[in-house]
């Protein structure tokens, strides 16, 4: 379900990615910006080919998701596996920020935009982040509550074990050796 609904969501954004992309090409100059600094000001930039780089990465986040072998390896990799849904979720976050990004760098080599927002981006990426940690960490704390409960309940029937003596008992030293004595 949570794959069906990451390609619901992933396919269009990359196709209007990509549509976007090719209405706008013969107007942008010879170089679009590659690379943003904290600021949202461009650093660097690159020729116009360089657009189609991120629908690219959109796509192959859309492969990772939807190839079992694939999804089974990198679960295989990490033993703190977020589900399905989050990764799924965070996928679609990635992607919409690609193609937020896209849409960015086309308007500024077209001079309609400044620089990319600083805010948005941060935004995207840290709900990104979030997303499979906080899975993660909420999964962790309900197996350990539901194991810590299960334990309790397990030794609440049990008799009680002690490893005391008797008060008269005289506790005997056995030599190392049999045919040695003291």
């Amino acid at each position: 379900k949570a794959e069906m609904a990451y390609l619901a969501i992933a396919g269009p954004v990359i196709l209007a990615q990509l549509i976007f992309i090719q209405l706008n090409y013969k107007k942008i100059s010879g170089l679009v910006p590659s690379q943003f600094g904290f600021n949202g000001n461009v650093i660097k930039r690159a020729g116009k080919w360089s657009l189609y780089l991120l629908p690219v990465a959109s796509a192959f986040m859309v492969l990772l998701n939807m190839v079992p072998r694939i999804k089974e390896f990198f679960s295989r990799l990490n033993f703190l596996k977020p589900k399905n849904a989050s990764i799924s979720a965070t996928f679609s976050l990635l992607t919409g920020f690609l193609a937020y990004a896209t849409f960015s760098q086309v308007r500024i080599a077209q001079g309609k935009q400044a620089r990319i927002n600083p805010a948005v981006t941060f935004s995207i990426l840290s709900a990104a982040i979030a997303l499979p940690v906080g899975d993660v960490v909420y999964h962790a704390v309900k197996d350990y509550k539901s194991k810590a409960k299960v334990e309790k309940e397990e030794t609440k029937g049990a008799p009680e074990i002690t490893t005391e003596s008797a008060p008269n008992e005289e506790i005997k030293e056995t030599p190392a050796d049999p045919n040695e004595e003291k």
